[in-house]
């Protein structure tokens, strides 16, 4: 009788048991999912900025907005010349040429961060260029602002596309032209990238603001910050899987650490002192693996992407200065 009790009760728990490890499995997999379209694809799930709010605590009004939509808005009044390429996977890609003053050799080649556009993320900046009387184009990545594309990589296919863009200034400024390529956040991991491809002898320099040691590094401390998980890499695994599947992009190729070790122009790494969402420690970590001459700068008080922001003559300085170090 005992025996036919357990034997019972077994066949009780095993249903239970399978369905907890594929429930526990379809949750994983649902993570992954989600994560993958969080950080590479272009169309976003609505639950998102619900998400965003609850795990980031970023619910409350930001004034600093509200800055930005009016110092936009300034921007696109000023005139510009469009620019329209076609990358080499048959992407149109856009962007807006500046005129600076006549005679000024140097340009800019802004690049902006995750889920931005050119004009946005350099509506502060910008007055600092015009001001130089700096040349500058501001261009929209893949999969970002008005340029075309699905998935956003991390700098692996966005350094190919720069090629066309410095390729393009060239033309435009001329042969004696002197580049300084300017990224910020996912646009400072594009410049970085740029340290494994073959660069014009015009390209001067290249300026990192906030930028990320790799996608997989980011990743995980954003798991680590948002839902204080331990492991991370099986899930880093399983969406990497999903990468290479929906958009052909191997998520551990965006690794501007490796990239630097190869680096021959030189590099400007800014980092505000309180960015918590690409972390401080990693422009160290950067700076030490950077085989370029190579300088840094922090700026106190400043979290993420808003150094010129919080500190814009301790950014132009700084600027300045690496410019004049570079002819």
């Amino acid at each position: 009788m005992g025996g036919q009790k357990k034997e019972q009760k077994s066949k009780k728990i095993l249903p239970l048991g399978v369905g907890a490890v594929l429930g526990t499995g379809a949750a994983v997999f649902g993570g992954c999912r989600w994560l993958f379209n969080y950080a590479i694809e272009r169309k976003q799930w609505n639950i998102h900025g619900l998400m965003y709010r609850l795990l980031e605590g970023n619910g409350e009004p930001d004034p600093y907005y509200k800055e930005v939509d009016k110092a936009e808005e300034e921007l696109k009044k000023l005139p510009y010349e469009p620019v329209t390429l076609q990358s080499v996977d048959g992407k149109t890609l856009r962007g807006r040429f500046y005129s600076g003053k006549e005679g000024v050799q140097d340009v800019f080649l802004a690049v902006h961060g995750c889920r931005n556009r050119g004009t946005r993320e350099y509506s502060f900046l910008s007055s600092y260029y015009r001001k130089a009387g700096v040349p500058f184009l501001l261009i929209d990545l893949r999969a970002c602002g008005d340029s075309e594309g699905d998935y956003m990589t991390y700098g692996w296919k966005e350094s190919e596309d720069l090629l066309l863009w410095i390729s393009w200034l060239i033309g435009k400024c001329g042969e004696s032209c002197r580049i300084f390529l300017h990224g910020i956040s996912m646009g400072a991991g594009t410049v970085l990238m740029t340290g494994e491809r073959e660069l014009p002898e015009q390209v001067a320099g290249v300026i990192a603001d906030c930028g990320y040691t790799s996608a997989c590094d980011e990743f995980s401390y954003q798991m680590k910050k948002c839902f204080h998980l331990p492991v991370t890499a099986p899930i880093l695994f399983l969406t990497n899987l999903i990468s290479k599947r929906k958009a052909g992009f191997d998520i551990r190729k965006a690794a501007p650490v490796e990239a630097v070790k190869k680096s021959k122009v030189p590099h400007l790494f800014i980092h505000g002192e309180e960015d918590d969402y690409v972390p401080f420690y990693m422009m160290e970590e950067l700076y030490q693996a950077c085989a370029a001459p190579k300088w840094k700068v922090a700026v106190p008080g400043a979290v993420h992407a808003r150094s010129y922001y919080v500190n814009p003559e301790l950014y132009e300085e700084s600027v300045e200065k690496f410019r004049a170090v570079t002819r």
